[in-house]
């Protein structure tokens, strides 16, 4: 099941598997482990660094399958502890088990993104400026890789609801919301960046599966850990960055504006004299 699985990956984004060895190790593993080496080749003029990446180009976030490949430590102590060793027989929903969710097949991205940004020796479609693949570490932990060394940062106001798994996990294990932002992918798997990647890109991903649920822009650079950390730390859903900046501008209008006030009314008892 797991070879006709990869098999059918493979073919469906053309990569190849030119060879292969199954090792014995005795005891000194439990299960089976995967490890591969993937070798591709890109034209100079399409290595995508974020050098290019400016505050207004705008910010794709790409829907995840599930929990994908991370974070799968906390998931087994939260349910280990929840419902005892055999967790993985527990019922998440009437037809589905807790081992069946976790076990859910990760989104594989790569056709959809060589779809935008063309294949070896086809046209781009689309500008990609940057891409965040969103693993161990959450968006905080790795969007701020490609946008940080540039002097940028993200205004994430519309971040989408976590899928019901990661809201339960949450629930049961009393999993703080920041913590939860660094260890699971919360509904997006991937991160693309580019001037016009809305407007062109979603019709190409689209027919490969793939689901847009964030749409946002680069800004300046404090802005993504300082919106998000507020919401995180005031225990907030982070769809409520948008209403937080709107009251912070607002804040930040006004203040002045008082200040100046007060400043101009309020003498000092000595300068009466």
């Amino acid at each position: 099941k797991l070879m006709e699985g990869l098999k059918q990956a493979c073919l469906t984004h053309k990569v190849v598997i030119p060879g292969g060895e199954i090792a014995e190790l005795g005891e000194m593993t439990n299960g089976y482990i995967w490890n591969a080496t993937l070798m591709s080749i890109v034209s100079k003029e399409k290595l995508i660094t974020g050098q290019n990446i400016k505050p207004g180009d705008q910010i794709i976030g790409l829907k995840s399958s599930g929990l994908r490949s991370n974070g799968y430590s906390l998931v087994r102590h939260i349910l280990k502890d929840k419902f005892g060793p055999h967790w993985t027989s527990e019922p998440f929903t009437e037809d589905q088990t807790w081992g069946q969710v976790t076990l859910t097949p990760s989104k594989i991205y790569s056709s959809a993104i060589l779809d935008m940004h063309g294949r070896h020796g086809q046209p781009s479609q689309v500008e990609l400026k940057g891409i965040v693949h969103v693993t161990g570490g959450g968006i905080p932990g790795n969007l701020p890789r490609i946008l940080k060394k540039h002097g940028l940062g993200a205004n994430l106001h519309s971040l989408p609801e976590p899928h019901e798994e990661m809201r339960r996990l949450i629930e049961l294990g009393s999993v703080d919301l920041q913590e939860a932002y660094r260890t699971w992918n919360m509904g997006i798997g991937m991160i693309v960046m580019g001037l016009a990647a809305v407007i062109i890109g979603e019709g190409l991903f689209r027919p490969r599966g793939v689901t847009r649920v964030l749409t946002a822009v680069v800004g300046g650079a404090l802005a993504y850990r300082f919106f998000l950390g507020i919401a995180l730390r005031a225990g907030l859903p982070p769809s409520n960055l948008k209403l937080i900046t709107a009251i912070l501008v607002v804040l930040a209008l006004t203040l002045p504006y008082l200040a100046r006030r007060l400043r101009h009314e309020w003498v000092p008892p000595a300068a009466r004299m």
